[in-house]
C-alpha cells in the first residue's frame, strides 16, 4: 500500500501528474498511443482543478497507479495538486520500448517550475527548476492503452544563484 504522506511517493505522484488539455480534447481514448496516454495524464493532471476531476485521471489507469488515485483522499489530492503552481517547460518522450504487443514502457522528460501553493506563490524568479526522468508501464486493457505504474525515476533540482553567491571571472 501506498503512503500518501511520504514525500517521496508524493513527488513521484506530482512528477507523474504533470502538464494541459490537448489531445484528450480532440480524439477519444480509444484513439491514443502509448504515449499519448502518457502525455494526455500529465495534461490533466496538472490542470485539475476540482476534485471532482480525479475521475479522469482514473479513466487513464490501471493497476497501482489507479489503486493510488482511488485510494488518495480529497485533501491529498487538494494538497498535491489542486493548490500547488507548476509551470511546465518541457516534456518529451525519450524511449518508448515495447515489452509485449499489449505492454509497453514509456520513458520522459519533464521539466518544470515548482511556483508553491494558491496561498503561497513563489516567484519564477526564485523557483526551482525541477527535471524529472520517469519510467511508466503502459498496458492496454480492452482496446484502451492504460497507465499501470511508475517503474523508476529520476530527479534533479536547480536552485537559482543569488547575485551574491555568483563568482565572476576577471
Amino acid at each position: 500500500m501506498l503512503n500518501f504522506r511520504h514525500p517521496v511517493v508524493k513527488w513521484l505522484l506530482v512528477l507523474v501528474f504533470m502538464s494541459g488539455c490537448t489531445r484528450s480534447c480532440t480524439e477519444t481514448q480509444e484513439d491514443l498511443s502509448p504515449a499519448q496516454v502518457v502525455e494526455t495524464f500529465l495534461d490533466l493532471a496538472l490542470n485539475i482543478s476540482d476534485i471532482k476531476d480525479k475521475k479522469f485521471l482514473e479513466q487513464l489507469t490501471t493497476g497501482n497507479l489507479k489503486k493510488a488515485i482511488e485510494n488518495a483522499t480529497d485533501k491529498e489530492i487538494m494538497d498535491t495538486y489542486i493548490n500547488r503552481n507548476y509551470k511546465v517547460l518541457s516534456y518529451s518522450v525519450i524511449e518508448e520500448e515495447l515489452k509485449s504487443p499489449r505492454r509497453v514502457h514509456i520513458t520522459f522528460e519533464l521539466k518544470f517550475k515548482d511556483l508553491g501553493t494558491i496561498d503561497n506563490k513563489i516567484d519564477e524568479s526564485v523557483a526551482a527548476t525541477v527535471t524529472t526522468e520517469n519510467t511508466v508501464r503502459v498496458e492496454k486493457k480492452s482496446k484502451l492503452w492504460l497507465i499501470s505504474e511508475t517503474l523508476g525515476k529520476t530527479s534533479t533540482f536547480d536552485f537559482p544563484l543569488n547575485k551574491a553567491d555568483t563568482i565572476y571571472a576577471e
